[in-house]
């Protein structure tokens, strides 16, 4: 079109745009328009509706004495049909020319894949900006993935009207551990005969725990403005709330190699290295691989009847480039062997749930062979120099004597009761000495019939020593009932005694209010119906926060010991990769747990002395 432009000699203009096209597809439209000289003719451009253009550029060119103007629109369009462009025209001083008239036929796009909420969401036609947020699955296994899908659509007049790049922000999801997935190539959803862009944020959600799971709204901020100089206005956006059922795998089939794992599942192991002796440590590890909330992958059982296994350090890899999370999650040990001999390793046999087929399976590593030489021999490789110090593999705990072997500890023992003996000593010095026990009920009938305040006086005193609580609370109407009832006391004795407190505060503050006859012996029957009823106040024993105080010791160092031989394992299987540095910093750790570990200590000192650190080193062997 432009070398035939370049040709001419007069005013000439020219229009080219698809024959075809699919609806809110964006199609280029170009116009050029050729004229004499240096003079620069003025395009009129028709009105191009009900096509939308998103970009307008042009571009000009000076060729042997003539001038060439090309415009390039890019437009696109929701209405299905044949649509005519007018033509275009080119006006230089009283010249005109006109371009001919562009027939485009828009169709209905097929086979495209939308992600599920573009072709889920409602747009309203009304707003320049909407906000769909949906999920991909209402009912999913615990384990398995769910995805989470927000959508914002803009029409043409919000994409000229936004100042700054939109806001999101993603709302907190409770119980369910959430990776960010790739943002897909989302085509353009068209509402009655608008186009909207879509733009997608999509994560892909795994329940912790079976029940209804409730995601909060997300919420999207941006500013638009009619002009560079107008006022900016913000606004906001939110989604509605989506709701995912997490349930647990069947019952039913449950292999009993199921540690709880959900997803599509390999699995394959290895044994480095595949020869040893008895007492030299071998890292076993097995790979676990698929889809699925890899994190969370629990570690295979794994048992040898020849060798101590010691469980170490586990290595996870997730990939969430892809719709699915997948990845890889490494299990080391540190294996042992205690015997002599050639043995199988056995098959690894790992137990998942597959939510795809809904049903069980089991995945299997292959075992291996493993040759054993005696401890006592020396090795067969005469020139092999050993690249390390050898380490102790099995932790044995702390070696200080125990702390009841110690006097001091006895003599503690023996003074934690005084203070609760003294206590309890004091509280009968003060109590006043009586006869015999006096009964609230009687001491309420025999008061007067006519003493209102008295009568309500011991009325409450009786009630509040019985259930232990303090008579100005039950000042509020409707305190004693509720009082009474959480004491155990029925519903009737409980409306009787509110009742009476009513009618004696009546009769106490009201000046037309009157006492009843029966008055002090219907409150000594409901006190009596009370001290019967009510559940029995019984003071703490002595003895339970000593025995509070042991179980918290006694539960403090187990825990302790137990970080310490996790923090020694890992030690271990980092010694025996070589890597010191990290061994140092676990073997550490196990000595900080137990400071009394002769293990820890020992074998703190060899990973020092393999770094160069020859002072601490010497520290950690003394």
């Amino acid at each position: 079109m432009l070398v035939a432009l370049r040709l001419a000699a007069q005013l000439a203009i020219v229009a080219h745009a698809p024959d075809s096209v699919l609806a809110c597809d964006a199609v280029d439209l170009s116009v050029a328009v050729s004229a004499p000289g240096n003079q620069l003719p003025r395009l009129v451009v028709p009105s191009l509706a009900p096509f939308d253009v998103l970009r307008a550029s042009p571009h000009i060119e000076r060729v042997r004495g003539s001038t060439i103007l090309e415009y390039r629109f890019t437009i696109a369009t929701g209405r299905l049909g044949r649509i005519v462009v007018p033509p275009f025209e080119a006006i230089l001083g009283e010249t005109r020319a006109s371009s001919n008239a562009l027939s485009i036929e828009v169709a209905q796009p097929r086979g495209r894949l939308a992600p599920e909420v573009i072709a889920r969401a409602r747009i309203d036609t009304n707003a320049d900006v909407n906000l769909r947020g949906v999920g991909a699955a209402d009912t999913v296994y615990v384990g398995q993935q769910a995805t989470y899908e927000v959508a914002v659509f803009l029409n043409q007049a919000a994409r000229e009207r936004l100042r700054r790049n939109p806001t999101f922000y993603p709302p907190e999801m409770q119980a369910m551990l959430a990776y960010d997935l790739p943002a897909p190539d989302a085509p353009a959803r068209r509402a009655a005969s608008q186009c909207f862009d879509a733009l997608v944020y999509r994560r892909a959600l795994f329940p912790l725990v079976a029940g209804r799971l409730v995601i909060p709204p997300a919420q999207l901020v941006y500013s638009t403005g009619y002009s560079l100089l107008s006022r900016e206005e913000s606004h906001e956006l939110q989604t509605d709330s989506v709701s995912i059922v997490a349930i647990e795998p069947p019952a039913a089939s449950r292999p009993a190699e199921f540690v709880g794992a959900v997803g599509a599942i390999a699995l394959d192991s290895r044994l480095d290295p595949a020869t040893s002796r008895v007492g030299d440590p071998m890292l076993f590890t097995v790979r676990v691989r698929g889809r699925g909330n890899v994190k969370l992958f629990p570690r295979p059982q794994v048992e040898l009847p020849w060798a101590a296994l010691v469980p170490a350090d586990e290595r996870v890899r997730v990939d969430s480039t892809t719709q699915r999370v997948a990845g890889t999650k490494e299990f080391d040990w540190v294996l042992t062997p205690r015997i002599a001999g050639e043995f199988d390793m056995p098959p690894v046999r790992y137990g998942y749930f597959d939510p795809g087929s809904r049903r069980y399976d089991i995945a299997e590593a292959p075992g291996t062979r493993v040759h054993v030489s005696p401890g006592a021999l020396s090795n067969a490789d005469t020139g092999h120099v050993e690249s390390a110090l050898a380490i102790r593999v099995r932790y044995g705990g702390t070696s200080w004597p125990p702390p009841q072997s110690h006097p001091a500890f006895w003599a503690v023992l023996a003074l934690v009761p005084i203070p609760a003996i003294a206590a309890r000593a004091r509280r009968r010095a003060r109590r006043p000495a009586q006869t015999r026990p006096v009964d609230p009920a009687a001491a309420l009938a025999a008061l007067p019939a006519d003493d209102a305040i008295g009568v309500r006086r011991q009325f409450v005193r009786t009630l509040a020593a019985r259930l232990g609580c303090n008579p100005e609370d039950f000042t509020h109407p409707g305190a004693l009932e509720r009082a009474l009832r959480r004491a155990g006391v029925s519903d009737a004795t409980s409306t009787r005694a509110e009742l009476m407190l009513r009618a004696l505060d009546s009769a106490s503050y009201d000046r037309i209010g009157a006492l009843p006859r029966n008055a002090p012996r219907e409150a000594g029957t409901i006190a009596r119906a009370v001290d019967a009823e009510a559940l029995a106040r019984r003071e703490l024993p002595f003895w339970l926060p000593v025995i509070v105080l042991t179980v918290a010791v006694t539960a403090t160092s187990l825990i302790a010991a137990n970080l310490a031989a996790t923090h020694f394992a890992r030690g271990v299987s980092a010694y025996v990769r070589q890597d010191y540095a990290t061994a140092q910093a676990a073997f550490a750790a196990a000595a900080s747990a137990a400071p009394s570990s002769p293990d820890a200590w020992a074998n703190y000192g060899m990973a020092l002395w393999l770094v160069s650190d020859t002072v601490a080193a010497v520290y950690g062997w003394r």
